[in-house]
């Protein structure tokens, strides 16, 4: 499964290079978690990198557009903190109707992820399952 890494980054928070760093790192460890998982995540802070050291490199607001976008074109959403855009990102996925998960107890393996694109399987598969019942209930 696709699954989006929304995770506070702090540049137009004017926050330190160093906390920005932590971020991004905190945001890869989830990524690697996910590939553990057997999923294929999108860690939108590693745009980071793509940002660093651009002279020429466009404002937050056309990073967060970039960034965003990808929401669309995942499966899954794991939001690991709140932050004025990853809040924004969230309602973008909640209006989306994906799973949106908050800790990685919480995100199925793939072979359960696979088996809950049935919309039968799914319903029935949250009835059993209360620790995944709360990701049908999620609120932007």
């Amino acid at each position: 499964m696709h699954v989006y890494v929304a995770y506070p980054y702090g540049r137009s928070r004017n926050i330190s290079q160093t906390l920005i760093g932590v971020n991004v790192q905190a945001s890869i460890d989830i990524g690697r978690r996910l590939i553990l998982k057997g999923h294929i995540p999108f860690v939108a802070n590693l745009y980071h990198y793509v940002h660093e050291g651009w002279p020429q490199s466009p404002d937050e607001p056309v990073w967060f557009d970039i960034a965003s976008s990808w929401v669309r074109k995942c499966d899954a959403f794991y939001f690991g903190g709140s932050s004025t855009g990853t809040n924004t990102e969230r309602r973008i996925a909640f209006g989306l109707r994906l799973p949106i998960y908050y800790s990685m107890d919480e995100v199925p393996s793939n072979a359960e992820a696979e088996l809950l694109k049935d919309p039968e399987v799914r319903k029935e598969y949250m009835a059993l399952e209360p620790k995944y019942a709360k990701i049908q209930k999620c609120t932007p």
